[in-house]
């Protein structure tokens, strides 16, 4: 069942998981809001988007990367909707590596934000750092607001969530970086031990109109 996780306050979801064992290890599939089937590469809302790069949020006020209606609605990861998504399947081994991956299209929905699997997460963790990722502490802040005035600022404490999503994002960068480049170059640095020596880029991305993952 695809799930998220996120802030009790976010609105624009950009991903969702699923997770299942199976017999050589956990299925993983991160679905990815698919921005592409709304905007048009070269449009305005594109260009703006390109000179932005990210959305910034001050507490008090959001400088959009996207519309509202877009963000927080056509492209976002809500709960019960369906949703185009580029969804990032591989099977993660018990000691961290990363098997038989994919990456295609699919209508996706979001049937809670809930809670990930945590052993798949752990295992890409651990392997992460067996080939030498480091772990940076850093504080950051959030602004306490009433009545739309800053009241004062309180650090944000990382939390078991927040690892979890960053340890699957990383995966799925992992495997899309693999993806985009012929095998036969072979993979350079910490990735060539982490993503298995086997792996086959897929034919093609296959147009899933409901993904595997999705209840």
């Amino acid at each position: 069942m695809w799930s998220s996780i996120d802030n009790d306050s976010s609105r624009d979801l950009d991903q969702i998981e699923v997770a299942e064992r199976v017999a050589d290890g956990i299925r993983l599939l991160i679905g990815i809001a698919d921005v592409d089937s709304d905007v048009r590469a070269g449009s305005p809302i594109d260009i703006h988007a390109a000179k932005l790069t990210t959305t910034v949020y001050t507490g008090v006020r959001t400088f959009a990367m996207l519309p509202e209606e877009l963000s927080t609605n056509l492209t976002s990861l809500n709960e019960a909707a369906d949703r185009m998504a580029i969804v990032v399947e591989m099977l993660v081994a018990p000691d961290g590596k990363v098997f038989n991956t994919s990456i295609y299209p699919a209508l996706v929905r979001n049937q809670a934000q809930l809670k990930l699997q945590d052993e798949a997460a752990e295992s890409l963790l651990n392997e992460r750092h067996r080939l030498g990722a480091l772990n940076m502490d850093r504080v950051e802040t959030e602004a306490v607001i009433t009545n739309g005035k800053v009241e004062g600022i309180h650090s944000r404490q990382k939390n078991r969530a927040t690892e979890l999503i960053e340890n699957f994002m990383v995966a799925a960068d992992a495997v899309h970086y693999a993806d985009a480049q012929p095998f036969s170059e072979g993979l350079t640095g910490r990735w060539s031990g982490w993503l298995a020596s086997d792996q086959q880029i897929p034919e093609g991305a296959e147009d899933r109109e409901v993904c595997d993952g999705a209840a």
